[in-house]
């Protein structure tokens, strides 16, 4: 349940010169839990496809994480482990505990040679996920004015606002590049038999991969907003000018209960004492010593001064008067990012391969990330004229100049013109340029290590004939890689040009006959072509991309020199475990053997020119009857262009597969055609009509977003998996009368009337989340009081 509470106060005093609003709102949101709707709950969304779909086996749909029981290596092999001496741990109603080669751990588990068909190898993240989160938010805003004698007006403005929020989610799991080990005293390893031996007493076992069941995350978050704001107003001439000082702080406090840490679940596992976290236990037995909370609190300050001044006439031409406004603004920002000592070094952990900080951190499951902070101000000067160019055309000029100290100066402009063709109709037109600074987390972020799921083009190279993931590769060849970057000072400004060209009409100024006209008379059609040309683009070529660049390269050199030979130097890989099986894909596919990817070296850079364009269309219809008011808003956008134009080894990879050298299935990220791609549909439509007759009121609407591909689907033939256009409908009824003295409107709302589900896609609640929403057909009530 959501509930919304606005009151809004105005009142005026000092025998009117003062006056003093005050707007309070007030949100209290539910959680839902992602349990209470199946779609959102189940894992693995191949069981909502079609039995005739091309992806019905597609593990993409399989959206879980593996290890809902640890995975453990030795040196050597057992009855209980594979030929690697891998093995896994399961619940012991599982059938392959029945197996002779099971070995019985004694506390509700069994090892078993490595596998993942079992329903227990995998965790289903949606059984512990709010679908959202529970949200609390409050918010005061409060304006003063006052007429001074010396005819200024005086004008302040204070703002305060404060969230809470609490989120579930499922349980982290390890990294590759922070491996964990179980210590050769382990007291729990130590009271395991088979026979009359116990095969793994005083052996030192690896920890592959493991998650805690017992526990999911907990994830609340603080936020607190204040601003205060000073300024006067007057006039001096012919001028009227203004100058405000303003100063706003924000922070933002999240803290993570039930992470574990690296350091304390090494020490659980080395533990020689019946005090061990016992990892063959289905209750995760002694968990708890592991348990940390973690922290960030983030700071952000703003500090502005600004002064302008506005002309309506400082010279005249033939057409009529020309204004003027010119101003100045100077403001100070300052940003600081406080990590938890875990997270930001101070608490180094050092993983079993020797890695620590900054390429891993002490908790499991995240990425490590320095403390940081920084600051920037900036100096700006701008102008802007209205010309009456001819008693028809009119014409905006504006010029903005900045000088950034982190950043250093630029200048940019605007300039629009509108000509009345004809009574009603309107035709206009504007250029633009922009410019966007790099932020200050960009310019002052040290070091970053970021690990997340991947594809790794190499791996899909070799395994693309086979399905098994007995030689140790996943089919669907995604898995965690880590992103790591040093500071990106040496970034350059954004650069933009925007452009539209249009039309205001207005039909009934065309008609003669009257009573079309009157009919006509409240109907207005917009039309706008527009453009948007974006160079320096800020973005990473990606970690997929770097593994498709590997891939081009080895490739390219086949099978010479593969002892020395090095394809992409910013990708590196584990060689070490590279088994017969794994040698012999890399031999059928006729590429050197190089392992998995397990970190890629990813600055931020400056992309070449990125281009969009496409077209507005507005339709506002106002007219009456004897049913009554009624009000028609209909608009759409229609994307024609989305395009990033490649460079360097984005130009490279797209060359190389033009060229056929890499595989058409290998998906190509970020740059190219982008257009009906991965939430980028080509057209949205919004309609809305509402009556009003007397106390009643009613409306309809809807929102039509249009369909695309995700890119990721896309299958081996270069079939590609369409995500169908989305539609849906809201309806709502009100009715207005007099409360106690006081006006009041009672609302009736339906939100998604046709009940209109989000198209299936590859995500953990099934559906593509950046375009769509998924909550199906909701209700709400509002009541109104005017006191």
């Amino acid at each position: 349940m959501d509930l919304t509470f606005t009151s809004k106060f105005g009142t005026k005093f000092n025998e009117g010169d003062s006056h003093l609003t005050v707007l309070v709102d007030y949100y209290d949101r539910d959680s839902i839990k992602a349990t209470e709707d199946e779609r959102w709950s189940i894992g693995d969304h191949r069981e909502l496809l079609p039995d005739d779909s091309p992806w019905k086996t597609n593990t993409n749909f399989r959206n879980m994480y593996s290890w809902q029981y640890a995975q453990l290596d030795q040196s050597g092999t057992n009855s209980f482990t594979d030929s690697r001496g891998e093995m896994q741990i399961l619940p012991s109603d599982d059938p392959k505990c029945a197996g002779s080669s099971a070995l019985d751990t004694g506390y509700g588990t069994c090892l078993v040679p490595d596998t993942t068909s079992s329903d227990y190898y995998y965790l289903n993240p949606g059984l512990y996920r709010d679908f959202r989160g529970e949200v609390e938010r409050q918010n005061i805003f409060m304006t003063l004015t006052h007429n001074l004698e010396n005819g200024m007006e005086m004008f302040s403005e204070v703002g305060y606002y404060k969230s809470t929020s609490l989120r579930e989610k499922e349980p982290g799991g390890t990294f590759s590049s922070a491996p964990l080990s179980i210590g050769p005293d382990y007291y729990y390893t130590n009271q395991l038999v088979q026979g009359d031996e116990n095969p793994l007493a005083g052996k030192k076992l690896r920890l592959d991969g493991m998650r805690n069941p017992k526990y999911g995350r907990t994830i609340s978050n603080e936020k607190e907003t204040t601003r205060f704001l000073a300024g006067l107003r007057g006039m001096r001439g012919d001028w009227d000018w203004e100058t405000a000082v303003l100063y706003s702080k924000a922070t933002a406090n999240d803290v993570t209960y039930n992470r574990i840490s690296n350091t304390l679940l090494q020490e659980a596992m080395y533990d020689s004492t019946p005090a061990a976290f016992n990892i063959f236990s289905l209750d995760a037995t002694n968990i708890e010593r592991a348990l940390v909370d973690v922290y960030r609190n983030d700071e952000s300050e703003l500090t502005l001064w600004d002064f302008k001044a506005s002309n309506n006439e400082i010279l005249s031409l033939p057409a009529g008067p020309v204004g003027m406004l010119i101003g100045m603004e100077y403001r100070e920002e300052s940003y600081a990012d406080d990590r938890d000592p875990r997270l930001d070094g101070t608490i180094a952990f050092v993983a079993d391969n020797g890695g620590t900080f900054p390429f891993v951190g002490d908790v499991l499951g995240s990425s490590p990330t320095t403390d940081t902070s920084g600051s920037k101000d900036t100096a700006s000067l701008f102008t802007e004229f209205q010309i009456p160019i001819t008693d028809k055309i009119r014409a905006q000029l504006a010029l903005r100049h900045e000088n950034i100290s982190d950043a250093g100066s630029t200048t940019v402009g605007k300039f629009a013109v509108g000509w009345d063709i004809a009574e009603g109709l309107l035709l206009r037109g504007s250029a633009q340029t922009a410019f966007r600074a790099p932020n200050l987390v960009q310019v002052n972020q040290l070091m970053v290590a970021r690990t997340g799921s991947r594809v790794d083009a190499v791996n899909q190279y070799i395994t693309q004939n086979n399905t098994t993931s007995d030689n140790g590769f996943d089919s669907d060849s995604t898995y965690t890689i880590q992103r790591f970057a040093t500071g990106a000072d040496k970034l350059e400004p954004e650069e933009s040009t925007n452009s539209s060209i249009g039309f205001v009409l207005q039909p009934a100024m065309f008609v003669s006959n009257s009573s079309v006209e009157k009919a006509l008379e409240g109907l207005t059609v917009t039309y706008d072509m527009w453009k948007i040309e974006k160079d320096k683009t800020i973005g990473l070529f990606g970690r997929d991309n770097h593994t498709i660049l590997d891939l081009a390269l080895l490739i390219e050199n086949g099978l010479n020199n593969c002892d020395t030979f090095q394809a992409n130097p910013a990708v590196l890989r584990d060689v070490d475990e590279l088994d017969e099986g794994t040698l012999a894909l890399f031999a059928d596919a006729g590429i050197c053997p190089v392992g998995k990817a397990y970190r890629v070296t990813d600055e931020y850079i400056n992309m070449a020119k990125r281009t969009l364009e496409g077209q507005d269309i507005g339709v506002n219809y106002d007219f009456d009857t004897k049913l009554g008011e009624f009000r028609l808003r209909y608009n759409a956008t229609f994307t024609d262009t989305f395009e990033q134009i490649p460079t360097g080894n984005f130009a490279a990879i797209q060359q190389a597969q033009a060229d056929g050298l890499i595989p058409e299935y290998v998906d190509l990220k970020g740059f190219g055609n982008l257009l009906g791609i991965d939430g980028n549909y080509d057209e949205k439509h919004s309609l809305k009509f509402s009556w009003r007759k007397g106390p009643w009121g009613a409306s309809l609407s809807g929102l039509k977003k249009g369909d695309f591909i995700q890119s990721k689907l896309t299958l081996a033939d270069g079939t590609e998996y369409v995500i169908p256009s989305m539609t849906t409908m809201d309806a709502s009824v009100y009715y207005r009368f007099n409360l106690g003295g006081t006006n009041a409107r009672l609302k009736l709302a339906v939100k998604n009337l046709n009940d209109e589900r989000a198209p299936l896609a590859d995500s953990f609640y099934g559906f593509f989340a950046d375009a769509h929403q998924d909550y199906g057909r909701n209700y709400y009530v509002s009541l109104r009081i005017d006191m």
